[in-house]
């Protein structure tokens, strides 16, 4: 049996830029990677992904989340973008095929085949910028280098506006004998090949299927070639020596630009149409590093904030702020007037708003959590898509803590593992036990349990945006150190799990499965409070699995949001403005603190259609005196007055369409500074002394109830009354 260490995935050192024109801008974290590219379309990376399961076309969004646009076969992936129209391809290598997805869309066509007859390896392909004009191909066509795997190499040419067969240019005789990817110039097209015994070569292909190979003198590998749209040269990706290097095609003149990727591969090196970004896909290191030329820039155009950076750089390394995530540094989005900053703090107000929530579940995937698991999988889209009309988006990652030898569960929602997207490793030093997530002695089913040290993992090696809300959901049902007993290494698990979430401003809000010892639940709770969460334990996952998801998102927002309406302005500027209320004065709108619970729910409609109601704001601690009353929906220009009692009723008075949900001993705020006119009104209560008879004053653990009546004309003179609510004081 192999060792399970052997197996684990282990995140890679980031490697490093020689070439003082670049700097390392972006570190993508994504497994089983083949090929990448940048879309002129919409400026985000393609890549292809190739293990079970995962198979596919990928789109990445800024925020790293990867969007599967199409599935795939089982096959070494290469993707190229039209520049013309952003519609997508990829070549699969095993099948055969080139398929196309089209700009905006999800899944594939067959777009080429037969290339060779019964074996077709198709893998690097360019397609010829407007401005070509050089041998073999017009602008706007496109080339594919067919691998020749256990059979013909070659170099053919398609059409991606047209489906078809494609067209070869370099015959299987040619002096190609590992050909792996293409790249086009506005003059001149150049072929890489890793040659025999892996002394490669990069060609330039003529008329005539001519190929002229580029006179390097140094021993090398080349697995993926581009054109830099900028000097013409090319950058080559090297597997020998695991580089990025220039090459100039005239001199062969070679220089290192980025040394010490982890196991680069084939065609999955791009630039950016302009030329300012370079991306390299490196399936060793998990990772698509993307590089900018931050040094070089149009001061007047280009730098809005005159830092001396340009703006996309700026953004990139964090030294300008961009926390509307439109690639504009914030504070050029507030000088040009394309953000307000009501508070003039220096952050635009919609980012006042909940930023990203960056929502990563870890379910124990073994059977006793079935119903859990199936809870989450049913709910978990509809909830994201409630959080998404309040104004929060949530970005999600659900991942199993399965390893390669231990795959506890399979849950429809969750298709990919920690190990696969994070490895095992834990960051920093930590005691022996504690170093790496999934060794687990007993039953090879205890590390699907080991959510202590995946929580670890993935709170240090995950590549946080910088503007986001991180948050982690373990769902687990016995201890977080290797399932129970719970010892001391479950303790050692959760300060560890606690240390690298601070670390990295994570917040941890554990759920725990229905019978879970109440040790294990201790010690989620301890993650929790520790690191600003919340703790829930299910007793009805199909009830309460959503409840507990919508409810960590939302506390997660308000630990960071100042913005607690989600209305795009900040609470501080919704209070000087008057547009929200904030009648106990502690800098919260009102709409923000409703307290209580409501009953005799809904009230009568009035003359207005529908009914009236009534919120109780502000503190429910006795000794703030910071509590209010607020009712709204009332008819326009008629009066009314709160009212309140320890005891709960339902009556119709006389000459009133409403119903009266308080009985005994009911008091009035009736002075002239608390009568109220609609459509709406409200009062600061003075909890020393209610309006009963004699007046009273409120002490912690009453239960009191309110409601509202006021006056209408529905048709004729009535009245009607709020629905109530009952508030317990502290």
């Amino acid at each position: 049996m192999i060792a399970l260490a052997a197996l684990l995935v282990a995140p890679v050192q980031d490697p490093t830029v020689v070439d003082p024109a670049w700097t390392l801008i972006r570190r993508t974290p994504i497994s089983a990677l083949s090929g990448a590219q940048i879309s002129p379309g919409d400026g985000l990376l393609y890549a292809g992904r190739r293990a079970s399961g995962v198979y596919g076309l990928y789109r990445i969004r800024p925020d790293d989340v990867l969007e599967r646009v199409a599935s795939a076969n089982a096959s070494y992936l290469a993707v190229v973008v039209d520049p013309s129209d952003g519609d997508i391809f990829v070549s699969e290598r095993n099948g055969g095929d080139i398929f196309r997805t089209a700009f905006g869309t999800t899944g594939r066509t067959t777009w080429v085949s037969n290339l060779h007859a019964g074996d077709d390896d198709p893998t690097g392909m360019a397609i010829a910028p407007s401005n070509y004009g050089g041998p073999v191909i017009q602008p706007g066509e496109a080339l594919v280098v067919d691998h020749g795997i256990g059979g013909p190499d070659g170099v053919f040419a398609w059409a991606p506006d047209n489906a078809g067969v494609g067209t070869e240019v370099v015959s299987n005789s040619s002096a190609l004998v590992d050909g792996v990817d293409v790249a086009i110039s506005p003059s001149a097209i150049f072929v890489a090949d890793r040659g025999p015994n892996g002394a490669g070569s990069v060609f330039e292909l003529q008329q005539g299927g001519i190929l002229v190979p580029i006179p390097v003198a140094a021993s090398w590998t080349p697995s993926g070639v581009v054109s830099d749209p900028i000097t013409s040269n090319l950058f080559v990706t090297d597997v020998a020596a695991q580089r990025l290097v220039r090459v100039d095609p005239g001199t062969g003149a070679l220089s290192d630009v980025v040394t010490g990727f982890g196991g680069l591969e084939d065609a999955a090196v791009d630039t950016s149409p302009d030329g300012r970004i370079l991306v390299v896909g490196d399936p060793g290191s998990n990772a698509i590093y993307s590089f900018g030329r931050c040094s070089s820039f149009d001061p007047a155009t280009e730098d809005c904030n005159s830092n001396g950076v340009w703006d996309r750089c700026d953004v990139r390394l964090g030294t300008s702020p961009d926390c509307n995530g439109n690639g504009v540094p914030d504070e050029c989005d507030i000088l040009a007037g394309t953000s307000s900053d009501c508070d003039d703090d220096g952050v635009p107000d919609e980012c006042s708003a909940c930023p990203t929530v960056e929502f990563v579940v870890l379910m124990d995937t073994s059977s006793s959590l079935a119903d859990e698991g199936s809870a989450l999988c049913v709910s978990i889209a509809s909830v994201i898509d409630t959080l998404s009309t309040s104004g929060v988006r949530v970005v999600p990652e659900l991942l199993t803590m399965n390893t390669p030898q231990q795959t506890c569960g399979v849950f429809p929602c969750l298709s990919e593992s920690l190990v696969d997207r994070y490895g095992t490793l834990i960051p920093g030093v930590p005691p022996g036990p504690l170093q790496e997530f999934g060794g687990c002695a007993g039953s090879p089913f205890n590390a699907c349990e080991d959510w202590g040290r995946a929580v670890a993992v993935v709170a240090g090696v995950k590549s946080w945006g910088a503007n986001t809300v991180r948050l982690i959901v373990p769902i687990a049902d016995e201890g977080p150190f290797c399932g129970n007993p719970v010892d001391v290494n479950d303790d050692d698990s959760i300060q560890q799990a606690i240390a690298v979430a601070q670390a990295n401003g994570v917040v941890v809000s554990p759920i725990m499965g229905n019978g879970t010892p109440a040790d294990a639940v201790a010690l989620a709770l301890q993650l929790a409070n520790a690191t600003g969460g919340q703790q829930f334990t299910s007793t009805d996952p199909a009830m309460d699995i959503s409840t507990f998801v919508s409810s960590i998102v939302t506390n997660a927002c308000a630990q960071v949001t100042d913005d607690c309406n989600r209305n795009g302005v900040p609470d501080d500027c919704d209070i000087s403005a008057g547009t929200s209320l904030d009648l106990n004065g502690n800098g919260v709108p009102d709409e923000c603190e409703t307290a209580g619970t409501s009953f005799c729910v809904p009230a009568v409609p009035n003359s207005t259609g529908a009914p009236a109601s009534i919120s109780a704001l502000g503190s429910t601690t006795v000794s703030d005196d910071a509590f209010a009353l607020a009712t709204s929906g009332l008819p326009a220009g008629q009066f009314g007055y709160f009212l309140t009692s320890q005891t709960q009723g339902m009556a119709m008075p006389m000459n009133s369409q409403g119903i009266i949900c308080l009985s005994g001993n009911i008091g009035r705020f009736n002075n002239p500074s608390q009568i109220i006119q609609g459509p709406t009104g409200s009062i600061q209560v003075d909890l020393t002394s209610l309006p009963i008879n004699p007046p009273t004053a409120v002490q912690p653990g009453d239960t009191w109830n309110f409601q509202c009546w006021y006056r209408d004309s529905n048709p004729g003179p009535t009245s009607n009354f709020t629905d109530a609510v009952s508030v317990t004081f502290q």
